[in-house]
């Protein structure tokens, strides 16, 4: 896996959450100009969005769609934002791919216990650890 630091401007990185997480399976961040300044060591003040797709919006289901036309990229080249795109997978619980938002991964789906939440937690912890 190449260094978050070795990609560019408008760069769209892939990197297996598995090391993070087992809730779900792979990440799409939008690096704008942000990790451009962080490549040459420039002291530049990055915000992160994070963008959750819908059910049946994941990479399983429909590739980067999702990640190159909802509209986040855009807004993030001129804000100086990294955006965030979390990819849950299928299962016989969740055949839709959807993010956890009635209880099939666990009660406690909704707090910062939830598998999918702590795995995005886990996830902004790398980007900004």
């Amino acid at each position: 896996m190449r260094s978050l630091l070795a990609w560019t401007k408008g760069d769209i990185c892939m990197f297996h959450q598995l090391a993070i997480t087992t809730a779900m399976v792979s990440l799409l961040v939008w690096f704008t100009g942000c990790a451009l300044s962080m490549h040459f060591l420039l002291h530049v003040v990055c915000r992160l969005h994070i963008a959750l797709h819908g059910c049946v919006m994941s990479r399983e289901f429909i590739g980067t769609t999702f990640v190159r036309h909802a509209g986040y990229n855009q807004v993030a080249e001129v804000n100086d934002i990294i955006v965030l795109y979390p990819q849950t997978h299928s299962n016989t619980l969740n055949p839709n791919s959807c993010f956890d938002w009635w209880g099939f991964t666990s009660s406690a789906y909704a707090t910062k216990l939830g598998l999918q939440m702590a795995g995005i937690k886990a996830m902004v912890d790398r980007l900004t650890g």
